[in-house]
């Protein structure tokens, strides 16, 4: 009979050598499997190594997109089209293995050194390796800072004028105020409006701005601040690019105009008394000239009665 001391080692031997191969087949599997994801992706997507930071499979979207191709693109460092240190730790940090899903929005550098936006996404497939996907967002990113750019001009434009202008939110703060509100009435950060305005701690009541949100249309008022001065303000209702519903306000200083219109009804009121003086006037005079009327007719007829006798007596 055989030595079992001899035969079980032999035996160990065989199943490890068979249950390596077995694992070595189970992983080619994965491999090629992983593989033909990437390449069966709708979009662009890598295979990236968590170890050493290489690309080890990369289809033909994502490297055509860069400008290159996908046998370049392979064992590459990501650091090589990835410069941006920053964007990978934390990339790598929110791919940990047994984490959520990575995403962030970063920049990569193309074969010509353009820059290229994209939103990369990621999950570990095991501690070795992390699927990556990119959206490229180059003509979005391209058209938000021309757009930025545009806002900045726009509110540089809002600065130079003479009148206030004001952008609040729903829940009475603002989102901006030119230099005229702030060299008026101070910086509103943090503040809410009926405390910049009024230096009260409720709203107005009615609240003209609540109105604005309330009906969703234009409205128009005129309020005494108090240092003196009296504005006219037009508030407009709109939505802002991310969704938010806001309200312009332009505020016009009308102090003069309205001291004008004042002195004018002032004015206009005396001469209404000084016409109503004349109507009386006229009145009185009317019965005075009536009086003298039939006083002049009366001394007329004496005078004929006297005229006349003397010519009977002649």
């Amino acid at each position: 009979n055989p030595d079992p001391a001899i035969i079980l080692p032999f035996a160990a031997m065989i199943a490890l050598a068979s249950l390596t191969s077995t694992l070595g087949y189970s992983n080619e599997r994965e491999q090629v499997r992983r593989r033909e994801a990437v390449e069966l992706a709708p979009s662009g997507a890598f295979l990236l190594g968590r170890d050493d930071g290489t690309i080890q499979e990369a289809n033909r979207a994502f490297a055509e997109c860069l400008g290159y191709t996908r046998e370049e693109l392979k064992n590459l460092p990501i650091s090589k089209i990835w410069p941006h240190a920053d964007d990978r730790a934390d990339f790598f940090r929110l791919a940990e293995p047994g984490g959520k899903n990575a995403a962030v929005e970063t920049r990569c550098v193309g074969r010509d050194g353009a820059s290229h936006w994209f939103v990369l996404s990621g999950r570990s497939l095991d501690d070795e390796t992390i699927s990556c996907r990119i959206e490229d967002i180059t003509r979005y990113k391209e058209t938000e800072a021309a757009l930025n750019a545009e806002r900045r001009r726009l509110l540089s434009v809002l600065d130079t004028l003479p009148a206030y202008v004001t952008l609040q939110r729903e829940d009475h703060t603002f989102r901006f105020a030119n230099r005229a509100f702030r060299e008026t009435f101070g910086n509103p950060e943090g503040r809410l409006c009926y405390e910049v305005l009024r230096n009260s701690r409720r709203p107005c009541t009615p609240c003209n701005g609540t109105l604005v949100f309330t009906l969703w249309s234009p409205r128009q008022w005129e309020w005494d601040h108090m240092n003196g001065k009296t504005y006219e303000v037009h508030a407009y209702p709109f939505t802002d690019t991310d969704g938010t519903p806001l309200m312009l306000q332009l505020g016009i200083e009308i102090t003069q105009r309205v001291q004008a219109e004042e002195a004018l009804k002032g004015i206009a009121g005396n001469l209404q008394a000084k016409n109503r003086e004349l109507e009386v006037l006229r009145s009185q005079l009317y019965v005075v000239n009536q009086d003298l009327d039939a006083m002049v007719r009366e001394r007329t007829a004496d005078v004929e009665k006297l005229l006349a006798q003397k010519d009977e007596f002649i």
